[in-house]
């Protein structure tokens, strides 16, 4: 009898150090897995609140939001800033990007520029949907003619914009910007995070566009 009760104590000493170690490593698991999920959420922030600089400056700071941002020359009169984007959205490089229309390019079935001054595309354009008229954009006093296409494929979508302007001399040019955006996918660890990064209305491949183009100023 007291055999018996020498191994049920024996056997209750281990089940609770058993249960000890599993509950142990559940507690480590949550919190391990707990803080990743917002080291993730906080260098995705942290990094597009540092690329977009949305927020207004605090008293005695710059007020220059684009300090960071790159510098496109197309050393034929204009230039633009723009950020580095490698997250959720990635800004491809801008350009080759000017498409003019001072060499004749207008013509039935290989149309550039529309009546109404907006990139259109045209035969051999290299983008697999058509490109679309937008919408007119006063930007910095300076009138823009919004066009765009895009496709997606393998969770990813390819949204280009193109701004059509003129120089003073009336020859219309057009800048690109391509940009390449991930979607949100619930197999993947970081789906929370994505998707409180895209209801941001900030944080969308149009409202980058903008204010990349609000950086447009010309230098002849």
């Amino acid at each position: 009898m007291q055999k018996e009760k020498g191994i049920s104590t024996l056997m209750g000493i281990i089940i609770i150090i058993v249960v000890a170690v599993i509950l142990f490593g559940a507690v480590f698991a949550y919190q391990y897995f707990s803080a990743q999920k917002a080291d993730n959420q906080s260098q995705v922030q942290n990094q597009q609140q540092q690329i977009l600089n949305r927020d207004f400056p605090l008293a005695g700071e710059p007020t220059d939001q684009t300090a960071d941002w790159k510098t496109f020359d197309s050393g034929d009169g204009f230039e633009f800033k723009y950020p580095e984007l490698k997250s959720f959205i990635t800004l491809l490089q801008p350009g080759p990007g000017i498409i003019r229309d001072d060499i004749g390019m207008r013509g039935e079935g290989n149309v550039v520029i529309n009546g109404n001054g907006c990139y259109v595309g045209g035969r051999n354009t290299g983008f697999p949907n058509p490109i679309l008229e937008k919408e007119k954009k006063l930007i910095n006093n300076i009138n823009f003619c919004l066009s765009e296409t895009g496709e997606c494929a393998m969770g990813y979508c390819y949204p280009t914009f193109f701004y059509t302007t003129t120089y003073s001399n009336g020859n219309y040019f057009t800048i690109v910007l391509p940009f390449s955006t991930r979607s949100c996918q619930k197999e993947n660890s970081d789906y929370e995070v994505c998707k409180d990064f895209f209801n941001d209305p900030f944080n969308n491949p149009s409202a980058i566009a903008d204010r990349i183009i609000s950086t447009f100023k010309f230098t002849k």
